[in-house]
């Protein structure tokens, strides 16, 4: 987010290129002009583009359960797929981790850990908040 506040001259200093992002970018500098395009582009391929594979893994994982493609038709926020992924209180990453499969991720994936990761802090969170 620096980027778009730097000044004109320490933009340029940085050399960057919209390489990878759109058509043509390797021959397109990043300037003051075009500063907030860039943004939005490396964002998009950082978040998105970059993790389309794993994400489309997710999803077809969701749908892969029989018995969640009702409640899944229904979902029109976050806080309702958080309420349906967090269901019974009494689930917790002890008990869901060693179910879970990873099928379709190269071995060199980093994902399945950092899923991990995640529901582990996501439960030390919803202990902590609970003590309140």
């Amino acid at each position: 987010m620096q980027l778009l506040t730097m000044p004109e001259n320490e933009v340029s200093e940085l050399h960057l290129t919209f390489d990878g992002l759109k058509e043509g970018g390797e021959n397109i500098d990043v300037t003051r002009h075009n500063r907030k395009e860039f943004v939005q582009l490396k964002v998009q391929y950082e978040l998105v583009n970059k993790r389309k594979e794993q994400l489309e893994a997710v999803k077809r994982g969701f749908w892969s359960v029989p018995k969640m493609v009702p409640h899944l038709r229904q979902l029109s926020t976050s806080v309702e797929l958080e309420l349906l992924l967090s269901g019974d209180r009494s689930i917790t990453p002890e008990l869901l981790l060693p179910l879970l499969r990873f099928e379709g991720f190269p071995s060199s994936s980093k994902t399945p850990d950092y899923l991990k990761s995640f529901l582990k802090k996501l439960d030390e969170v919803r202990v902590w908040l609970n003590s309140f």
